[in-house]
């Protein structure tokens, strides 16, 4: 299986989905609980933008065990197919517990922030995407002002009377 499983990933890294998707789903016959199958086969889906079809196999992966790393990208990839098909509220819960979990990981902060965007949170989701590229960009125009956005990211709709 292991032999199988890396061709298919190899597969899927030269852009042939179709392939590594075929050797994944054969794979799955035998082992349909194995974590990491099911957690390359949603990606697989992912890359082909069937995001409904991937779901089910990113919650069959989570349930059975993942290494830690696999793990995180699993909640990224279970959160945003469920924000892609439109389920905002089940995106945004995966992506509270993933941040719990995973908090050093800034890019499910920005899927957390285009969720609550979906939710029509706008200023939490603003001042998340503020602060996270005040944080992080190196262009030399922001880094100018990252006090100035860090100071302001949680108060984008106070006025000041001076």
């Amino acid at each position: 299986m292991n032999k199988q499983l890396r061709m298919a990933i190899q597969l899927r890294r030269k852009g042939e989905c179709k392939k590594a998707l075929n050797i994944i789903l054969n794979l799955l016959k035998s082992y349909p609980d194995d974590s990491l199958l099911n957690y390359h086969c949603a990606w697989t889906y992912d890359n082909f933008g069937k995001e409904r079809k991937a779901i089910s196999h990113y919650e069959k992966a989570l349930q059975n065990g993942l290494n830690k790393k696999q793990k995180e990208a699993a909640f990224i990839g279970l959160a945003s197919s469920y924000r892609c098909i439109g389920q905002y509220k089940k995106a945004h819960k995966i992506l509270l517990r993933a941040n719990k979990e995973f908090s050093k990981n800034r890019a499910l902060r920005i899927f957390l922030a285009m969720t609550l965007y979906n939710l029509r949170k706008y200023h939490h989701s603003m001042s998340l995407l503020v602060r996270e590229l005040a944080e992080t960009s190196s262009d030399h125009n922001i880094s100018n002002y990252r006090k100035a956005f860090l100071f302001y990211h949680d108060k984008l709709d106070r006025v000041w009377n001076k």
